[in-house]
């Protein structure tokens, strides 16, 4: 992930359709579930990879480059681990 000029490595990235918080429940510290996926393009993080990108800024509306995409944070969750999701290896990403 690319975020300005900095690069950032993480090793899985999850992706899901605009369902996936109706029937996962998560805490949501920025954004909503109700909004975090009306837009394409959009990108939820937990608290951990929001903390190591923006430090002690907010996300939400921050842009970031993942290959040769860019996406729009649209939410921040609190940092979970469910057994029953599994990753998808992605391979290095950067934030713009």
């Amino acid at each position: 992930m690319k975020y300005k000029d900095q690069s950032y490595y993480d090793d899985f990235v999850y992706f899901a359709d605009s369902t996936y918080f109706q029937f996962f429940n998560s805490e949501f510290l920025e954004g909503n579930t109700d909004s975090c996926f009306q837009k394409a393009q959009s990108i939820v993080l937990t608290k951990s990879l929001a903390n190591k990108v923006f430090g002690d800024e907010k996300a939400l509306g921050k842009v970031i480059r993942t290959n040769n995409d860019f996406f729009e944070v649209t939410g921040v969750i609190q940092d979970y681990c469910h057994f029953y999701i599994r990753p998808f290896r992605f391979g290095q990403i950067s934030y713009r």
